[in-house]
């Protein structure tokens, strides 16, 4: 699961995304799967946590947030080969037209919720 990282996974306060990929997340573990949730490390879950990042970007202003996006993103795909499906809620640095052409190309199965792409 690839949680924004704005703020931590599940947020403190604000974070709808985060809120939702937590939900999922900790719904898919308490039926039994295994789920590996790249989130910031300070975030809090039943699931293996994958972090690159220490806390959300919005709360620490010396992270450069398109920078750990990247890395973010970047691991997940890195670990790609580890995993049956791969879930995106929220996250944008990849541009979502394109994810289908990456998971491809990694022969992967990528999920998005694809809000905003016309043709995804």
């Amino acid at each position: 699961m690839l949680s924004p990282i704005a703020w931590r996974t599940p947020p403190r306060h604000y974070g709808p995304w985060e809120q939702f990929a937590s939900l999922l997340t900790e719904g898919l573990v308490a039926a039994g799967h295994h789920v590996t949730l790249f989130a910031t490390a300070d975030s809090i879950t039943a699931a293996s946590l994958h972090a690159t990042a220490p806390c959300g970007w919005s709360e620490d202003s010396t992270i450069d947030a398109k920078v750990a996006e990247c890395l973010h993103v970047a691991s997940v795909f890195e670990r790609a080969d580890e995993f049956d499906v791969i879930r995106s809620h929220g996250v944008s640095v990849v541009p979502r037209c394109r994810r289908r052409e990456i998971a491809r190309e990694a022969d992967e199965l990528s999920l998005d919720a694809g809000h905003g792409c016309e043709g995804s």
